[in-house]
């Protein structure tokens, strides 16, 4: 809501001083109410996606996709290894 009141503000500030229509400001609005859902979507899979990688109880994937289920030791470690080299 604050993102909305600032861009109406911002709006009829600029539109009243005389320098033609702001809509910068409605455009900055509509790219940020379009891309938070899309990032918030993007991180709450991830930290789902972890979660389930380290045997946590979280709700069941709905995705074939990507394995879920809890690394064994053994592919921790060659995971672990595989990322220094």
């Amino acid at each position: 809501m604050g993102c909305w009141l600032i861009m109406w503000a911002t709006f009829v500030f600029f539109s009243a001083t005389g320098q033609g229509l702001a809509l910068h400001a409605l455009l900055i609005a509509i790219f940020i109410a379009v891309t938070v859902p899309i990032t918030t979507i993007f991180l709450m899979r991830a930290a789902l996606f972890r979660a389930r990688r380290a045997g946590r109880d979280v709700p069941p994937s709905i995705s074939r996709i990507v394995r879920n289920e809890p690394l064994s030791e053994e592919a921790v470690t060659a995971d672990s290894e595989a990322s220094k080299n």
